[in-house]
């Protein structure tokens, strides 16, 4: 039997099918080293797996215009949080940045008295890396970044499942008197939930359940441009970046739904006010932006220099057929092995295989002569669990074997020699306990 090495869990993710309002997003077939401009923070792929770009989810701004075909200069559900309208005027491409504007109000109504701006996209993902390269404006209105789901999420499954969804990359204002909000970048998960009032289904302004992390970067978010990034690897799990620099990690575990987070969003840009400024602006100091600082040039506009979306996907190198479990694939499965979807039973996408004693699940594929490594990502359902991946060659000699001995996901390796072009056999069985979760498999040549 080969060497087995047991790794510390990897960081890691994908994409979706359409909503009403939005489309499937197309994936450019360009690998990250290959995108033009400032190269993105993207965190590493796990063996055997890689990053593609979501074109039709991606701008680099470099036009003299908005590209209509992927972005709308509004949002078609909602006009602006008062005292704040977006409006389109304040929506413009230039010298290779989106610039969204904050404004007087040309016609100022009771409700709204100022103008900010809203970009959003067209097209939507499910899991995946979000990147955005910002400079804040610096006036007392946000600057943001941030994906929500364009329709009610299960909108079938009755009313206490139906919710809409939304996960904030960056929140943050430019031109607040206190550090928290200048120099921080806030980032936050919000489930909005429905209940089931006076016989009618209605969305809960007390339904949020939410979580999140904030970041103290250590100057002025309006001084430079940084970029800011998520990778929503599960229903249940997201991670942001500052710089490249992992800031905070959300786990969920949701009392409300078990894969909260698993449905298809689009991307928002927005310059905003919110409700909370007139109570916690310091004591002589003007909640929102004044007029004068509403049109200056010099701090009004928050510049976006570019958006990019990800997807992780099995590489071309990679030898196993559907080594996620998003489909069946190639895979055989007896009675006692299930592709299966939920709360801790995947570390990549929606689904992992979940093997019970006397389960199996098989799959023959050809290798050329050579040096391969064998690698996934396993956990114990109990600790009597003897669970195994099995590498077997035309002859059925063990070529390699790895084995899980944690409950939590570990990635685990071995490396094995070919000296003949042959179909081999992978197993990945069950024998005892109460079974084990396998996922983000991996075959390749070394």
């Amino acid at each position: 039997m080969k060497k087995q090495l047991v790794l510390v869990p990897l960081l890691t993710s994908v994409f979706a099918c359409s909503h009403q309002g939005t489309q499937q997003a197309e994936i450019e077939s360009t690998l990250p080293s290959e995108v033009e401009g400032v190269p993105s923070f993207l965190p590493e792929a796990p063996t055997g797996f890689e990053w593609l770009k979501i074109k039709a989810m991606s701008d680099e701004f470099s036009s003299d215009t908005l590209d209509t075909k992927k972005w709308r200069d509004h949002i078609t559900t909602w006009r602006g949080r008062p005292p704040a309208e977006f409006l389109t005027s304040n929506v413009n491409v230039d010298n290779g940045s989106l610039e969204l504007k904050t404004s007087t109000h040309a016609s100022p109504t009771s409700q709204y008295t100022m103008g900010g701006a809203a970009v959003s996209g067209r097209f939507s993902a499910t899991y995946g890396y979000f990147e955005a390269r910002i400079k804040a404006s610096k006036t007392k209105m946000s600057t943001t970044f941030w994906l929500h789901s364009d329709n009610f999420d299960d909108a079938d499954a009755g009313c206490t499942k139906k919710h809409q969804s939304e996960l904030d990359i960056l929140e943050a204002i430019g031109g607040w008197p206190n550090e928290i909000w200048s120099n921080w970048a806030h980032s936050n998960t919000h489930y909005k939930a429905t209940e089931l009032i006076d016989g009618r289904c209605r969305k809960l302004s007390s339904g949020f359940h939410s979580k999140g992390s904030k970041y103290d970067t250590g100057a002025p978010l309006s001084e430079d441009y940084n970029t800011y990034s998520m990778w929503w690897v599960t229903p249940n799990q997201m991670h942001f970046y500052f710089n490249g620099e992992l800031t905070g990690t959300v786990d969920l575990d949701h009392e409300v739904d078990k894969v909260p987070f698993n449905s298809e969003m689009s991307l928002r840009m927005v310059v905003e006010t919110y409700t909370w400024q007139q109570t916690l602006a310091p004591e002589g100091v003007e909640p929102y932006p004044t007029v004068s600082e509403l049109d200056d040039d010099s701090i009004n506009t928050a510049y976006y220099d570019h958006v990019r979306t990800y997807r992780l996907q099995p590489s071309a190198e990679n030898k196993i057929a559907n080594p996620d479990f998003e489909s069946k694939g190639k895979w055989s499965l007896n009675s006692h092995a299930n592709i299966v979807k939920g709360h801790e039973l995947s570390y990549l996408h929606d689904h992992g295989l979940r093997i019970q004693t006397k389960g199996v699940a098989s799959q023959k594929i050809k290798l050329k002569a050579g040096r391969y490594s064998l690698s996934t990502y396993a956990k114990q359902l109990s600790q009597d669990t003897e669970a195994s991946i099995k590498l077997f060659d035309n002859s059925d000699d063990l070529l390699g074997e790895l084995e899980p001995s944690n409950s939590d996901f570990n990635a685990y390796l071995t490396e094995f020699a070919l000296s003949s072009e042959q179909e081999v056999k992978l197993v990945v069985s069950t024998n005892k306990g109460e079974g084990a979760i396998f996922d983000g498999l991996s075959l390749i040549a070394i």
